[in-house]
């Protein structure tokens, strides 16, 4: 009995293993293909048109003073007064008296050069009549009068005294000017920068009292690099825009709203340490509180307005991928490239300009990923127009 039971069983097997397959076989269903379901992966956008833009150039500088004097006497004197407005920091008139000479021995001299003139008008007065005498004497001696010598006639005489008294009224001219130059005052409206002198000192003409700087002018100097004067002037040279008087803004960190100013003038040499030229700018009244004051030496920065860049997109930094190109979500939410131009920076943003002009907004993504694929299908999960 185990022998057939040991017989049977692998006959069993194989003969149900053949049946199973058989049966598989008949019902002959295919096997599907399943693709795997990808996620949409959701971007951050901003949807853009071409506008016109005028984006700033920035620069910095220093602020000097236009006119600035030293005031330095013009003769030897004692000081024997000071005004109270001359002292650091005060403003001063123009004309207005600032220091006082002793002018005792200038009057002294102009005095006597006076009595030396009257003197020498009594001695012309007589020598004129000694030679219309000496004239006369010569014609009733039945002379002719052109054969009489000059040396007869006194006319040499009367030559030295007339030079002599050309001479003493120069000197009275000088000697007035010398008293006048015992008031010293100042040149233009001004503040005092320096003082340097005090009651009693004897003033030298090589000495420097104080410095005046003018209150009606300041000035600055702007290094611009070539890319940002082309991006001021484009088309146009330099010069010929400074010619219009082109308009600036001052603006300091520890001050609310801005200074304006006019940038006059270039200046007509390149640095060439770093090939930056210099626009000069003034600044009219810069003393004074509109909307706040400037000193001498005070650092501030410039904003200048640039040329109008026309059908131009401003984007976050952040989305220019290369700096030739953007990712944009067409209307099927498909990624495709946008080659464009960078043209300029203003804060934190860039001004492009596409390569292709654009007929309509773009949506452009704001942080590009380094998986973007051109076709990719995306999900924008906000939208906003530009302000």
């Amino acid at each position: 009995m185990k022998i057939i039971i040991q017989i049977l069983l692998p006959v069993i097997f194989l003969l149900s293993a053949f049946l199973g397959a058989k049966a598989l076989i008949k019902k002959n269903s295919p096997i599907q293909n399943l693709k795997p379901h990808l996620p949409v992966l959701k971007i951050n956008t901003v949807t853009l048109s071409p506008l016109d833009h005028q984006p700033s150039v920035h620069s910095f500088g220093t602020i000097t003073t236009r006119d600035e004097a030293r005031i330095m006497p013009e003769l030897t004197a004692r000081v024997i007064w000071i005004d109270d407005n001359f002292r650091v920091g005060e403003q001063v008139r123009k004309d207005q008296l600032l220091i006082a000479l002793e002018p005792s021995n200038f009057e002294t001299a102009l005095e006597e050069q006076k009595a030396n003139l009257s003197d020498l008008k009594r001695q012309l007065a007589e020598e004129k009549v000694r030679a219309n005498r000496a004239k006369a004497d010569w014609i009733s001696s039945g002379r002719k009068l052109e054969d009489a010598s000059e040396l007869r006639l006194r006319l040499p005489q009367l030559t030295a005294l007339t030079a002599r008294l050309r001479s003493t009224e120069a000197a009275i001219s000088t000697a007035s000017l010398n008293l006048q130059r015992t008031k010293i005052l100042a040149p233009f409206a001004g503040r005092v920068l320096t003082r340097n002198v005090t009651l009693g000192e004897i003033a030298l003409p090589q000495d420097t009292l104080g410095t005046l700087a003018s209150v009606d002018l300041a000035e600055i100097r702007l290094p611009l690099s070539p890319e940002q004067i082309v991006r001021v002037t484009g088309d146009i040279s330099p010069e010929s825009l400074v010619q219009n008087s082109l308009p600036i803004r001052l603006t300091t960190p520890d001050n609310d709203g801005f200074r304006p100013a006019t940038i006059v003038r270039i200046d007509p040499t390149t640095d060439a340490r770093n090939q930056v030229r210099y626009f000069i700018a003034e600044i009219s009244h810069p003393f004074e509180q509109t909307p706040f004051s400037l000193s001498i030496g005070m650092f501030v920065n410039a904003e200048i307005d640039g040329k109008i860049l026309p059908k131009s997109l401003r984007i976050p930094e952040s989305a220019l991928v290369g700096d030739d190109y953007l990712w944009v979500v067409d209307e099927q939410n498909l990624l495709r490239k946008l080659e464009v131009v960078r043209l300029a920076s203003q804060q934190d943003d860039l001004i492009v300009q596409a390569k292709t002009p654009l007929t309509g907004p773009a949506t452009i993504v704001t942080r590009p990923l380094t998986t973007f694929r051109p076709s990719m299908t995306v999900s924008p999960s906000s939208k906003s127009d530009q302000p």
